[in-house]
């Protein structure tokens, strides 16, 4: 039975095929994927810089004010440090965001 079913997956997924040419199904997704991040990032500017703004600078703190807020991340999901810190370099890449300097 266990063989039986491996060849019938096999079967199923050796007929599937992309709608794009080889190589280049990759490079639309992911320029659409990074242009969805950028907007998400970019919806998202204001809220971060505000809360930078208050003195809240750390990725923790900033993730927990975001949670407080009811703001979910991109997928719908509660904010962790790692979020976080891929939002603010996303917005520092773009510019929408400056960084912050020590003093």
């Amino acid at each position: 039975m266990r063989n039986g079913c491996l060849g019938f997956l096999n079967a199923v997924s050796t007929s599937i095929r992309s709608p794009f040419p080889a190589g280049e199904g990759g490079v639309a997704l992911r320029a659409t994927v990074t242009w969805n991040a950028d907007q998400s990032a970019a919806g998202l500017a204001e809220v971060i810089a505000q809360i930078r703004a208050e003195g809240r600078v750390s990725l923790r703190v900033i993730a927990a004010e975001l949670n407080a807020r009811g703001i979910l991340t991109r997928r719908r999901g509660r904010w962790q440090v790692s979020n976080v810190r891929g939002l603010v370099l996303r917005l520092a890449v773009s510019g929408l965001l400056q960084a912050r300097r020590s003093h």
